[in-house]
């Protein structure tokens, strides 16, 4: 106990969390130093990938060189296999549609709960590809940032290293030249007398002359090396690509996010036409996607040839042997420099200019201290100071260190940040199209399956009764209904009396000046407003308290007669018995007299004994 009392969790848990990350760094930063810069694990695997030109024969040499015709062609084979997949992708859904085509005349409803959660949960994984796509972009474009800092570090070096070599070519061309012209001339016009000084100081200032000569001629070398060395257009082609291509991306992939919020509203809202817009916008999306593949393919197989071993492609880029000196100096900082003649030439003549101008300053200060002479010494010595101090600095640019570091910075962001954001885009694209691959088939399965609702309205119910006003045109359903109870109402009305015939459409209510009925009966007004409590009562309730009603007349009459001996004729009707007791109410009695009254949608029968 006393043993875990003294374990810090803490502890634990920290060592847990730098071991994850440890194994997240291994995972998807792993790194190989290559030639003083680190590159990528996935430029190896990349590079490793087989070259294989148009006659499918391997290239031996598979470094990057655009100029090789044989390694374009194993470039482009590469880049076409996600164009054949795409052509093999469309020619599917091809036949797909066309079996969905002929499938149409299927009516059997099925149960969309599988395709639909299945379309939400390749939706969900869609958008996260696309958002894993994004970040491969923003990894890329911190690297094509770091690359465009470090190329113009190095232009900015290369620039300052030429505008120095002109200004000091320039100092000792227009002042330490021309001080000595003058400083001879002052000497000539006779302000000293002493012919050993004037001996002297006519041998410095020809030494000199000569010298300042050599220098400019020594720096001029070293500004025309460089100036071949011109990698200027490098960044400004990096920042308008990058231009470009930033907001390109993301405008796509946005588009491909928002297509994936159209897919899930659709199914949340079991919306036909968003599925079926969602088909349509997913093939394009599609594809976009296998286009976006083939080209990141094909960027990251160069990048990574290029990164396993640039200098063959850089010496192409070189004119000549100087340039390649010069450049190699610079990227490995391994050599001599191509300039060290150069700088210790210059250095030599800028000590001796030095140390004679000291001498002269002795001399004017003991043989000669004429001001003209004074002024024109010090002159020198305060120009070659700047000279002096210019030439140092130039020596500190002309350093390889300072290059070195920013060009393997360079190699790296390009080699590691931008090419693996390249491959994360590499891999988003072509997860994506798979996802809308599959999307696309369950979109096309659902919407297909789904059935347009007719829209129901209030007047679309049970009611079938003819005396109402005819249902609204919309409704074929109620109208079919309606035309097969009038048929059948026809066919029963074939076997009843002629009294329960169809009754007119008559108004509810009649008017207050309508002739009163046969019987000689008229209604009251409360009569009339007493069937305004309730609605009319459906067609077949009518037709059904008619048809019972005439039914239990017809058999009570009937059992009266049994009842009293009668026979199954009648004079005036013989051969229907039943009609005739069911017309005058009974064997041998007086005839009724039936008159039919409409009110509202009921009918009363009114039996008159004469």
């Amino acid at each position: 106990m006393d043993t875990l009392k003294n374990v810090n969790v803490d502890e634990i848990i920290d060592g847990l969390v730098d071991k994850r990350e440890d194994l997240m760094s291994m995972m998807f930063n792993s790194t190989l130093l290559y030639d003083n810069y680190n590159i990528s694990v996935f430029a190896k695997w990349l590079h490793s990938l087989p070259h294989i030109d148009i006659r499918l024969n391997y290239l031996k040499n598979t470094t990057f060189n655009p100029n090789d015709n044989q390694y374009l062609e194993s470039l482009g084979i590469l880049v076409a296999i996600p164009g054949f997949w795409l052509i093999l992708t469309l020619l599917f859904f091809l036949i797909f549609f066309l079996c969905r085509c002929c499938d149409a005349q299927n009516k059997k409803k099925r149960k969309l709960t599988a395709c639909k959660c299945c379309l939400f949960l390749f939706a969900v994984v869609s958008a996260l590809v696309i958002l894993v796509g994004a970040f491969g972009s923003l990894v890329a474009h911190q690297g094509i940032q770091e690359v465009y800092n470090k190329t113009e570090d190095m232009s900015r070096a290369l620039r300052t290293i030429q505008n120095d070599t002109q200004v000091i070519t320039g100092l000792l061309k227009n002042n330490c030249d021309k001080n000595y012209d003058d400083l001879k001339q002052l000497f000539d016009s006779k302000l000293v007398d002493d012919m050993s000084v004037k001996t002297r100081v006519q041998t410095i200032v020809v030494s000199g002359k000569r010298n300042v000569s050599k220098a400019e001629r020594l720096l001029d070398e070293v500004g025309v090396s460089l100036e071949k060395l011109n990698i200027t257009a490098t960044p400004d082609h990096l920042r308008q690509l990058e231009a470009v291509r930033w907001p390109t991306t993301f405008a796509v992939l946005g588009s491909l996010a928002v297509i994936c919020l159209i897919l899930i509203w659709g199914i949340l809202r079991h919306s036909r036409c968003l599925l079926i817009l969602f088909s349509v916008l997913g093939l394009l999306s599609l594809v976009v996607c296998w286009v976006i593949t083939s080209v990141y393919l094909g960027i990251s197989v160069a990048g990574s040839d290029f990164c396993i071993d640039p200098q063959p492609f850089i010496s192409q880029q070189l004119n000549n042997a100087i340039e390649e000196k010069v450049f190699d100096y610079y990227v490995t900082c391994n050599t001599k420099s191509p300039f060290q003649r150069n700088i210790d030439e210059t250095q030599a003549i800028l000590e001796w200019i030095n140390r004679h101008n000291n001498e002269l300053t002795r001399l004017c200060r003991t043989k000669c201290n004429h001001k003209d002479i004074t002024d024109e010494i010090k002159a020198m010595g305060a120009d070659f100071a700047t000279i002096r101090e210019r030439f140092d600095a130039l020596v500190e640019l002309l350093d390889c260190r300072r290059f070195n570091d920013d060009y393997i910075k360079m190699m790296t962001a390009s080699c590691k940040e931008v090419l693996e954001g390249v491959v994360l885009m590499l891999l988003s694209s072509s997860c994506a199209g798979l996802c809308f691959t599959l999307l696309v088939l369950c979109a096309s399965h659902t919407w297909i399956n789904i059935r347009k609702k007719r829209p129901l309205s209030d007047n679309q119910t049970e009611e079938t009764d003819p005396f109402l006003p005819p249902a609204s045109s919309t409704s074929t359903t109620s109208s079919a209904n309606s035309k097969r109870i009038r048929d059948s109402y026809g066919s029963a009305s074939s076997g009843r009396p002629r009294f329960s015939h169809t009754p007119p459409q008559t108004p509810h209510f009649p008017p207050p000046t309508a002739t009163p009925p046969a019987n000689g009966r008229s209604l009251g007004r409360d009569d009339q407003l007493s069937f305004l409590g309730a609605p009319p009562p459906a067609y077949e309730q009518v037709h059904h308290n008619q048809l019972t009603g005439h039914q239990q007349l017809a058999h009570h009459q009937q059992q009266q007669h049994q009842q009293l001996g009668g026979h199954p004729g009648h004079p005036g009707h013989p051969g229907h018995p039943q009609m005739i007791q069911s017309q005058f109410g009974g064997h041998g009695g007086p005839p009724h007299q039936h008159s039919h009254q409409a009110i509202g949608p009921h009918y009363v029968v009114s039996s008159i004994r004469r």
